[in-house]
């Protein structure tokens, strides 16, 4: 029963997929003085894009597995520039810029 009112409620007001994606990308993509509120642009995008799937989680390649025994071998200085390449990477990945 609510079933069947519920495709009832969604056929008289005309939800599809297409005008959610169009709401949600309305408010995703809206000028701040349109809309002011971040937390809802941000979860717009986030909904749209998990719609898309434009983010997959993928498996990181097999050199980025780093066990603690590899880690402990390493100097302190191999471990600081290290850290800065995976810093450099993080960044290009993220289209942020890199700490200096």
């Amino acid at each position: 029963m609510l079933l069947r009112e519920t495709a009832k409620v969604t056929a008289q007001l005309d939800i599809t997929e297409e005008r959610i994606r169009q709401e949600l990308a309305g408010v995703a993509f809206s000028s701040p003085e349109d809309s002011p509120n971040v937390t809802e642009k941000l979860r717009a995008l986030e909904i749209l894009a998990k719609i898309q799937q434009l983010f997959k989680d993928a498996t990181p390649p097999a050199q980025w597995n780093l066990d603690l025994a590899t880690l402990g071998k390493l100097s302190d200085e191999e471990l600081e520039t290290a850290l800065k390449h995976a810093e450099a990477v993080q960044a290009i990945l993220t289209g942020t810029k890199a700490a200096p």
